[in-house]
């Protein structure tokens, strides 16, 4: 914390503190965000088809048909498009906390379109309408429930 004063006049001082922007360790999140993500993704040796349409393999990564992967591989590929993911989670949200990046790289790991509109308007994409319109699938629920307390909890 860095406190400076400003005297404009013996009778009149303002003083401003200015809060330093915590340090985020890269390899932290990455493995916070993995830890999640895994909790959520089911793991698959061969390619499958997803529910848009294009094939996955391991934990959700993009494939082609008949790819086979071992655990090892799939877990490394996961890892490498998290760190990937957050670079341009860095970009679009500078000063976020350890567990808000976590939340966030859950998100857009699982789905891209959610996540545009969290950079659209933060509070009501996240807060209000994603949390409180998934009655109809409890997995996804709970991951989005997760990644809402890290919000919380990086707001106390």
């Amino acid at each position: 914390m860095l406190t400076f004063c400003l005297f404009v006049t013996i009778a009149q001082t303002f003083c401003y503190t200015i809060e330093p922007i915590p340090v985020v360790n890269d390899s932290e999140v990455v493995q916070m965000a993995t830890d999640m993500i895994t909790r959520y993704e089911w793991f698959s040796h061969d390619a499958y088809l997803d529910t848009s349409g294009r094939y996955s393999i391991g934990y959700g990564t993009r494939s082609h048909a008949g790819e086979k992967i071992t655990y090892a591989e799939g877990y490394a590929r996961m890892q490498s498009v998290i760190r990937g993911s957050l670079n341009r989670i860095k970009n679009d949200f500078p000063n976020a906390t350890k567990y808000e990046y976590t939340a966030l790289l859950s998100l857009y790991y699982n789905c891209h379109g959610w996540y545009k509109k969290v950079l659209k308007n933060w509070y009501d994409a996240w807060l209000e309408k994603w949390f409180c319109e998934l009655p109809w699938h409890s997995g996804l629920t709970k991951r989005r429930n997760e990644e809402k307390s890290l919000l919380w909890y990086s707001m106390e």
